[in-house]
């Protein structure tokens, strides 16, 4: 009975999505600057996640020129045999891009946990204390 009150007395967890090919995460803006980048990946070159995000650039234009875009771009590009980049688009514009690793990932894993950092991201930003 001790163990049901430890476990009722834990905060709950948010659910996190199982990607174990994640290797990075940028956040570009408006005008398709960095504004974040997190590597996952000890493996990279220096500089290989943010010139892989700046190639995405003219792609996320030529979504956004088309009427029907949703916020989930998709697969944008493979810029190398090992990575492939995913987008979103936030109301605001703001370009969120998984780089993932090849390896076998559904597709809707990578979405839900970009709709997951989404929801982050809109409450980082409506948080006044967290700027």
């Amino acid at each position: 009975q001790n163990s049901l009150l430890n476990m009722a007395a834990q905060t709950p967890v948010r659910p996190q999505p199982r990607l174990p090919a994640l290797a990075s995460v940028v956040f570009m803006g408006k005008k398709r600057s960095i504004l974040f980048l997190k590597k996952f990946l000890k493996e990279s070159k220096d500089n290989e996640f943010s010139e892989y995000a700046l190639t995405t650039i003219d792609l996320i234009e030529e979504k956004l020129s088309s009427k029907s875009t949703k916020q989930y771009l998709g697969l944008l590009c493979r810029p190398s045999d090992t990575y492939q980049i995913y987008g979103y688009l936030t109301n605001t514009n703001v370009a969120i891009l998984a780089i993932i690793k090849n390896v076998n990932v559904r597709e809707s894993e990578i979405k839900q946990m970009l709709i997951a950092m989404h929801t982050e991201f809109i409450d980082y930003m409506a948080n006044p204390f967290s700027l």
